[in-house]
């Protein structure tokens, strides 16, 4: 559920911590309320601090169900259930192996346009799982 002024809030969970702070201008310009973490430790304490919309999580971090690792989705998801995953990556051919629990993916670098374009995606209700079971 978006906040008072219409727009989600949004965590990026990513190893590079130099990273960061430009993901949290670049998302505080779009107008969001942005929060950064460089553990998933850290993150799921920032999930159990704060209402979060949509989690931005490198792919690096996300644990695979078939290595051995549980999905952090699911963790994140039992801490706040109606959060939005979105999985980005280094490497467009690891993004057909991103974990089937994120709703979005995205191959770094990204366009602050696209960014923006998937958060209002979304912010709308749609997800790459959606899209999937309407066609």
């Amino acid at each position: 559920m978006p906040h008072a002024w219409g727009k989600p809030s949004v965590l990026c969970v990513d190893n590079y911590p130099s990273l960061l702070p430009t993901v949290k201008v670049l998302l505080n310009q779009l107008g969001y309320k942005a929060l950064t973490a460089c553990t998933v430790d850290e993150g799921l304490s920032r999930l159990s601090q704060n209402r979060v919309d949509v989690v931005i999580l490198d792919y690096t971090l996300c644990g695979h169900e078939h290595h051995g690792k549980t999905c952090i989705a699911h963790r994140i998801h039992a801490i706040q259930p109606h959060a939005k995953i979105v999985v980005w990556c280094a490497d467009d051919s690891v993004a057909k192996e991103s974990p089937p629990c994120a709703d979005a993916i995205l191959v770094k670098p990204v366009e602050p346009q696209k960014l923006a374009s998937q958060l209002e995606s979304l912010h709308r209700g749609d997800t790459r799982h959606n899209q999937a079971q309407a066609h």
